[in-house]
């Protein structure tokens, strides 16, 4: 759904104008996106803001529609960790 090419701002309209046309809200959205589509927004981000990683600062400045891709990716980055990994029983 995203290129590497468009810039945060860019995406962000994407995601309202499929939210307009769907019906879906912006979390229904972000849950269906594929990882490579989050971390396409999250480079976007970090190209905008000249970081390597992104921060509380940053993530106040992207505003509703950013925290709420970011918190996906963050979250489907940490149920691939938990499958990946062995814990132990307590």
């Amino acid at each position: 759904m995203f290129s590497p090419s468009m810039t945060r701002i860019e995406i962000e309209d994407l995601v309202l104008k499929k939210e307009r046309e769907t019906g879906y809200s912006i979390h229904e959205i972000a849950e269906k996106l594929p990882v490579s589509d989050l971390e396409l927004y999250e480079h976007a981000c970090k190209k905008e803001f000249h970081v390597e990683a992104l921060t509380n600062e940053h993530l106040n400045e992207i505003g509703y529609i950013g925290n709420i891709l970011t918190s996906r990716l963050l979250t489907k980055r940490r149920e691939r960790i938990f499958k990946t990994e062995s814990w132990p029983n307590f």
